[in-house]
């Protein structure tokens, strides 16, 4: 694929109208909020670095939230075009083919998914690189002893240390669409790519055989757990907040 043949940009307006009606209305508020807040430290803290390291990480996860809409904006254009991948196989296919992927598409329409899968790749990238990002604040915060900091690493870290925000983040961290996401990100980095209809390799100890790809990821799934995660996202905000507050989640 060219580079040519990225099928128009949004406009102004469309920018605007995928924005008003996205999830992301309200976070740029609530991470303000955050960063007015000490995520848990007592205001007569003596430790100044503590709070410069944290005002850097909450600049940094506006930053990468920055980046994140943008792929989102990118991503529900290029969906908006349409991608008619819910019927993404059958069998047998045309010519004589024994299984034939995306029969409904056009050679358009093969575009369009490519330019809206390099998209959606990238807000899971920079989403989770936020939540990460949260993770380092809380760590600062909360003074947690995690080598390796990743939000699920924190959030399990805070169980001996703040309980009441540790159910909290746990109860998010385990819901059905947070696990969601997080399998497509970690499909995206380390495996075969979940939104790509293809074969797959069964291997056991005696044999191997060849199957249908059987998890494959339709593009309405995709935004619509993209959307679900963003309201996670603020989720995660406003319980920190809450916390911050002196206040139960």
């Amino acid at each position: 694929m060219m580079a040519g043949d990225c099928l128009g940009f949004p406009t102004r307006a469309d920018w605007k109208r995928i924005y008003n009606s996205s999830p992301f209305q309200g976070l740029s508020s609530l991470l303000t909020q955050l960063e007015s807040s000490d995520l848990g430290r007592k205001e007569e803290s003596e430790d100044r670095l503590g709070l410069l390291e944290l005002q850097r990480y909450l600049h940094e996860v506006k930053q990468r939230l920055g980046d994140c809409l943008r792929s989102y904006v990118l991503m529900i254009y290029y969906y908006e075009k349409g991608i008619p991948d819910k019927r993404w196989y059958q069998s047998p296919g045309r010519d004589g083919h024994t299984i034939q992927y995306y029969p409904d598409f056009t050679d358009t329409h093969f575009r369009i998914k490519g330019w809206f899968d390099f998209y959606a790749d990238t807000f899971y990238y920079k989403l989770f690189s936020a939540w990460d990002l949260v993770g380092h604040t809380m760590k600062v915060a909360y003074g947690l002893p995690v080598k390796k900091v990743y939000f699920t690493t924190v959030v399990e870290a805070l169980s001996k240390k703040n309980k009441p925000l540790y159910d909290c983040l746990k109860e998010l961290q385990d819901s059905p669409a947070f696990s969601t996401a997080r399998t497509i990100r970690n499909d995206i980095t380390h495996n075969c790519l979940p939104s790509v209809a293809a074969f797959g390799v069964c291997r056991s100890d005696d044999s191997k055989s060849v199957s249908l790809n059987v998890s494959y990821t339709t593009s309405d799934e995709v935004v619509a757990n993209a959307q679900e995660a963003l309201l996670l996202f603020a989720k995660t905000i406003v319980i920190l907040l809450t916390c911050a507050r002196g206040k139960s989640a």
